[in-house]
């Protein structure tokens, strides 16, 4: 089974993507719902988080973080990415069976978990890729439980502001979220299914950071 963190698009299925009971989800991939922020002084409630918005020195665009957006040549972006700070805990949003990989094996999603878990019949996984560090076993776990630390593994750190700041003091660190269904590895939309909502996930700007940092 591929994976990545970009796909052709004949992977991706959004219209068909579950829609999970709210009573299986967490609100939020962190311990608080006080979600980490780079741009806001505190958080604002009811969103599960940030997504990412600056790449290389000196680039916010934040739309190059969604589920689906366009990427190298017919390719689209495999999941969604949510920025962190790095070691920043974060959980299982639904209860499933945990796995471990590597970031040994080359994949550019770096150390990752796998969440899989089966609702409406069907078996899916989340994929939750850069992190530091795995926290825990593999096995069963309960939503809301810590299973992992986002960091700078796989491509997170190649050319980004991932282990050190851009020029504007500002960092790209995140987790990358992907929804497949196991039967085909086809992509699902994480934050339809999750019923999640993100700040600045409607952002289309492409600014230099020093537009956005004040």
């Amino acid at each position: 089974m591929i994976e990545a963190t970009e796909y052709p698009q004949a992977l991706f299925t959004p219209a068909e993507t579950p829609i999970l009971p709210a009573a299986m989800v967490t609100s939020t991939p962190f311990v608080s719902a006080l979600y980490p922020t780079q741009l806001e002084p505190i958080a604002t409630l009811g969103l599960a988080g940030e997504q990412r918005g600056f790449y290389g020195e000196k680039a916010w665009k934040p739309a190059w973080s969604a589920y689906g957006h366009p990427r190298t040549g017919t390719r689209g972006h495999g999941g969604v990415d949510i920025y962190a700070p790095r070691g920043t805990a974060i959980v299982a949003m639904v209860s499933g069976d945990v796995s471990h990989i590597l970031a040994s094996d080359g994949n550019g999603m770096g150390n990752r978990v796998h969440l899989a878990f089966e609702v409406f019949g069907v078996a899916y996984k989340f994929v939750i890729g850069h992190l530091d560090a795995f926290a825990g076993k593999p096995g069963s776990v309960i939503k809301g439980t810590v299973i992992g630390y986002a960091g700078c593994t796989g491509n997170a750190s190649v050319n980004e502001p991932c282990l050190s700041p851009n020029m504007c003091g500002k960092y790209s660190t995140h987790i990358h979220l992907q929804l497949h269904r196991i039967a085909d590895n086809h992509l699902m939309d994480p934050m339809k299914a999750l019923g999640w909502k993100l700040k600045y996930q409607d952002d289309l700007r492409e600014k230099p950071c020093s537009e956005v940092v004040s």
